[in-house]
């Protein structure tokens, strides 16, 4: 398990590398989820008594690098299970079951005269798999249209103030 969670962080860096990301400040170190703190224990979700459909990794980069938030989602249906690390997930799998193509889709939305830029350099990527089917997506903060997407996925890429 340990060599698959080693996979999954490499293909992550590779992949925001290769996406276009770059970081030009001094990168801080990866800090967990911001609503688990190191004075609070972490999350005790049961250990899955049925099939995990759902393995997803979802790094969440603010301001150009300057904050790093990585945290792992683990689901049984609409139900968060161990090892998953942050607060309220059973809320971010009810989102990845209701989600549809949401998380397949890379297409961003920039030409629309609505789409006003807001200058939020906030980036949540997403990787692993949901039954069955590889997940691989960005979703970006950078206009209005992006934004409306971002919230409706608060529950599992975060506020990304």
């Amino acid at each position: 398990m340990k060599k698959l969670w080693a996979s999954i962080a490499l293909a992550v860096a590779v992949a925001t590398s290769v996406s276009g990301c770059t970081i030009v400040d001094e990168p801080a170190a990866a800090k967990p989820s911001p609503d688990v703190t190191s004075e609070s224990p972490a999350p005790n979700y049961p250990e899955p008594t049925s099939d995990v459909d759902t393995r997803l990794v979802i790094t969440v980069l603010n301001g150009n690098g300057l904050d790093v938030y990585t945290h792992r989602l683990f689901c049984s249906g609409i139900a968060a299970v161990s090892p998953t690390d942050f607060s309220d997930a059973d809320a971010a799998c009810a989102v990845v079951e209701q989600s549809g193509d949401l998380l397949a889709s890379t297409a961003e939305d920039t030409d629309d005269k609505k789409c006003k830029a807001t200058d939020n350099q906030v980036i949540a990527d997403v990787f692993g798999e949901s039954k069955g089917e590889q997940i691989r997506v960005s979703f970006m903060r950078n206009n209005l249209c992006n934004a409306k997407v971002w919230d409706s996925l608060t529950p599992l890429i975060g506020l990304g103030n």
